[in-house]
């Protein structure tokens, strides 16, 4: 039977990325001047100069000045379950992009709030949720018709999802319900977490996003950078490899890269949270399991 897991950060490379670039490849505008005032035209008014003037694809790939994470969820999670609202969400990220201390640099800081950032743009300029215009997108473009691919927080049926572990914020276990703090107090789906899928849910829909006409027009237009705007490049993998290898890690334990030049990839999914937050047993193990499954691809193959 098939296991759901949390995905968590994956979330940012296989959810929110490809909505971004979506967006950006209707208008023209896939290309690194776009900034979110021209992407997002008169919607950009909600929010502060500093983040109207930032570069899309340098948010998406982690490099615009957003600090790494912030705390969305005080005073809201727990007995009482109070969400942030849309306009405490503004609030807060435009609180955040008056201190110009972020913004002054375009060093890489891999950060949660940019992808929340980008999470809130996807739904001001569409007027949808997050996991209703991630479901068009795999409807419309991928032409997947499996409703169990993903599942937001709408699910009922929570039998098969595996239990990140007992939350002490929120006073219980969580069994289906996102892990990430931040995600839930945002409605549990957000731009950096709220997915959850099996490993054959994710082997699918990474067959058919890099199959799409989409995925090879982004490839095309990402021909002098990353292989894919969001995804990341492995080091400690790489370093064991004659070919660069992208993909992305999520904190729970899962993870997924690609090797280009073997057209494979490989899906890790696990529960490292449910003895504990300390991730580095994990990094060796994904390594092995990189290693192995590498070693079983041939020329062509997933």
């Amino acid at each position: 039977k098939n296991l759901f897991f949390d995905l968590a950060s994956i979330t940012k490379a296989l959810v929110t990325a490809p909505l971004v670039c979506r967006s950006l490849l209707v208008q023209n505008k896939l290309h690194q001047e776009t900034t979110v005032e021209s992407w997002l035209g008169d919607k950009s008014h909600f929010f502060h100069n500093n983040l109207r003037q930032l570069s899309v694809l340098d948010i998406v790939n982690h490099c615009a000045g957003f600090p790494a994470w912030h705390n969305f969820w005080i005073n809201r999670l727990g007995i009482t379950e109070k969400l942030c609202s849309q306009n405490s969400l503004l609030e807060t990220l435009n609180q955040i992009a008056q201190s110009n201390r972020w913004f002054q640099s375009k060093t890489k800081c891999y950060s949660d709030v940019g992808y929340i950032f980008l999470g809130v743009c996807l739904k001001l300029l569409s007027g949808k949720n997050l996991d209703v215009l991630f479901e068009d997108f795999c409807q419309n473009e991928l032409q997947l018709k499996e409703s169990l691919l993903f599942f937001p927080k709408q699910t009922k049926n929570k039998k098969n999802f595996v239990s990140t572990g007992f939350c002490k914020i929120r006073q219980r276990h969580l069994h289906g319900e996102v892990h990430d703090e931040n995600a839930a107090v945002l409605g549990a789906v957000a731009g950096h977490a709220g997915w959850f899928s099996s490993g054959g849910g994710v082997e699918l829909y990474l067959r058919k996003l890099l199959g799409s006409s989409f995925g090879e027009k982004i490839v095309d237009a990402q021909k002098q950078g990353d292989f894919w705007p969001g995804w990341q490049k492995e080091p400690q993998i790489d370093s064991l490899q004659s070919e660069c290898v992208y993909g992305h890690l999520g904190f729970t334990g899962t993870a997924f890269w690609y090797l280009p030049k073997k057209q494979g990839y490989i899906v890790f999914l696990t529960n490292r949270v449910i003895s504990g937050r300390e991730p580095s047993w994990i990094k060796p193990l994904r390594q092995e399991v990189f290693c192995q499954l590498s070693a079983l691809l041939g020329e062509k193959g997933c």
